[in-house]
């Protein structure tokens, strides 16, 4: 794992100007107190100035298109979305096999196993009505 830290865009500006000799006397002009400011500042500037080369995993996004439109979608017996929002808004999930359940008032349910890979993968089903 290699981390890329970089100076404050200010302090760097003050050092390519000024010379590393004077680089002090910026952090002074630029802190209250330089000596109690400087170590926090410092240690700061390098938590949240340091990024990381380390890939972040993939993400697989679903999203699906259900008559009726009230449907309810559920994975592991986990609610996870309406129809109608898993329609508008992507569902983001872990790629891998995933086991969803789509159930809605006066229509047979319906489960499917899919395998669902990095990227957005649409699904696309229509829930059979039960007769009278």
């Amino acid at each position: 794992m290699q981390n890329f830290c970089f100076l404050p865009f200010s302090l760097l500006v003050c050092w390519a100007k000024r010379g590393s000799r004077q680089l002090w006397q910026c952090l002074k002009g630029a802190l209250p107190w330089p000596g109690l400011s400087f170590g926090f500042g410092l240690l700061l500037a390098a938590k949240s100035a340091c990024i990381s080369s380390e890939k972040v995993p993939p993400r697989a996004q679903v999203l699906f298109e259900v008559e009726p439109a009230h449907a309810r979608i559920y994975t592991d017996e986990r609610f996870l979305a309406s129809a109608r929002v898993a329609a508008l808004q992507p569902i983001v999930l872990s790629p891998g096999k995933w086991r969803f359940t789509v159930v809605a008032h006066g229509h047979f349910p319906h489960d499917f196993e899919t395998e669902l890979r990095p990227g957005l993968t649409t699904i696309r089903l229509r829930l059979r009505p039960i007769p009278p």
